[in-house]
């Protein structure tokens, strides 16, 4: 009964994933919290994601210019990794990254190093797919914890 416990507690230890921030905001909001500090928001604001980014949406009116939308969240296909797209209305700012938390910018800039698929980023960077966040640690960690859980089940 103890190797039991002990094997499932070495599995329920080891799962982690994705938190991303999660929060909406107009541009007619006088609560800036969403779009300066997202850290600072109720708990709430913080979810566990069980898609492969989280992103933020950052959408600008032109004339007169002004914040139209801004929101936080997670998905598993984003509209665009890290791009920004001008029509005659709106400058609207797109970005995805798949570290836990790393959707805390403001919006207007591009995060680096974060996991982006497929786009170029500025500076000529190009981002390519991963299997998710850190996947070789994580194959690394699964593998230890499955050595770590067998030994204790021959030696107990």
């Amino acid at each position: 009964m103890e190797f039991q416990f002990l094997l499932l507690l070495c599995f329920i230890s080891y799962s982690t994933g994705l938190k991303c921030y999660s929060c909406t905001q107009s541009g007619s909001s006088d609560d800036q919290i969403c779009l300066k500090n997202p850290g600072a928001a109720s708990e709430s604001a913080i979810i566990k994601c069980n898609k492969k980014y989280c992103i933020t949406f950052r959408q600008e009116l032109i004339d007169p210019p002004g914040l139209a939308t801004f929101s936080r969240g997670c998905e598993d296909t984003p509209v665009f990794l890290n791009k920004d797209v001008t029509d005659e209305v709106y400058k609207t700012y797109y970005r995805a990254c798949t570290k836990s938390l790393c959707n805390n910018g403001t919006g207007k800039e591009p995060i680096f190093g974060n996991g982006f698929g497929g786009d170029i980023g500025t500076e000529g960077i190009i981002y390519v797919k991963g299997i998710g966040t850190n996947s070789a640690n994580t194959t690394k960690l699964s593998f230890i914890m499955v050595f770590i859980c067998s030994l204790l089940m021959f030696y107990i």
